[in-house]
C-alpha cells in the first residue's frame, strides 16, 4: 500500500470516526432541557390558590433559558363583593364567572450547580429559586418559595395540552362545589 493510498484511508476513517461521534451527541437528551409539567400551590394564584405549571427549559451554552407559564382559573369579580351587592340571592356566588389565564413569566437564566438549577425568578431581584433533578424517578423539584412543586417531563404538546385541560376541568368541578356549598351556608370568608 502506498503512502498515499494510506492516507486517504486514514482520512476516511478518521472522518466516518467524526461523524459518528457528532452525529451521536446530536441524539443525546439533557435531564433539565424540556417541557415540565405539574400542579401546586402558589400564593397569587386565583380560587384554590392553586395553578398549572408550564416550565420550558433549553440548553444555552453552560447554562440555560427557563420560560415558565403559570394557569388557573380567576373569578371575573370579587366573590365577597358579588355576595354582598345582592343578599337576597342565595345562589349569586354560584353565578360568578371564571375564566381560564396563562401568565407567562419573562425569560429567566438558570445555572447549573449541584443537580440543580438555580436562576431569579422574573420579578425580583435578590430571590433564587431552584429546580432539583430527581434521579431515580425523573421529576425535578421546583422550590417556588412558596411551596414545592414536582414536576415530570412532557413528551410532546399533546401530553402538556391534554394534562392542562384535565386540571382545568377538575378545577372547575372544585370552584363550583366550593361555591355551591359557600352559597348554601353564606359563608365567604
Amino acid at each position: 500500500m502506498t503512502i498515499r493510498k494510506f492516507c486517504k484511508t486514514l482520512a476516511v476513517v478518521l472522518t466516518g470516526v467524526l461523524m459518528m461521534a457528532f452525529l451521536g451527541g446530536c441524539g443525546s437528551s439533557d435531564k433539565f432541557a424540556g417541557t415540565w409539567i405539574g400542579t401546586g400551590q402558589y400564593k397569587a394564584a386565583g380560587p384554590g390558590n392553586t395553578c398549572f405549571y408550564t416550565i420550558k427549559i433549553d440548553k444555552n451554552g453552560k447554562g440555560y433559558n427557563i420560560q415558565e407559564t403559570l394557569s388557573q382559573w380567576e373569578a371575573d369579580k370579587d366573590i365577597r363583593i358579588a355576595f354582598h351587592t345582592d343578599r337576597n340571592d342565595e345562589k349569586m356566588y354560584k353565578n360568578i364567572d371564571y375564566n381560564w389565564k396563562n401568565q407567562q413569566s419573562q425569560p429567566m437564566v438558570a445555572t447549573i450547580k449541584d443537580n440543580s438549577l438555580l436562576f431569579t425568578p422574573a420579578g425580583t431581584t435578590t430571590n433564587s429559586a431552584m429546580m432539583t433533578y430527581i434521579e431515580k424517578d425523573g421529576t425535578l423539584q421546583y422550590n417556588t418559595g412558596d411551596a414545592t412543586i414536582t414536576l415530570h417531563k412532557a413528551k410532546d404538546d399533546k401530553e402538556v395540552q391534554e394534562a392542562m385541560e384535565k386540571y382545568k376541568n377538575e378545577q372547575k368541578d372544585t370552584l363550583d362545589k366550593e361555591a355551591e356549598k359557600k352559597a348554601d351556608t353564606h359563608s365567604f370568608h
